[in-house]
């Protein structure tokens, strides 16, 4: 019995999402970091939690 694999053109759309998905990841943790050092030079305590 052959396993089901998706067609070639859904493997490229899910490449693509995947793709887009790591960017958006990079980019947030990216802004994590601006957001921790602004608060860092603002004086906020983070150690709080909402």
């Amino acid at each position: 019995m052959k396993a089901l694999t998706p067609p070639r053109n859904e493997l490229k759309k899910l490449e693509v999402k995947e793709a887009q998905m790591e960017r958006k990841v990079g980019q947030l943790l990216r802004e994590k970091g601006f957001l921790l050092k602004k608060c860092e030079q603002l004086g906020i305590d983070l150690s709080e939690k909402l």
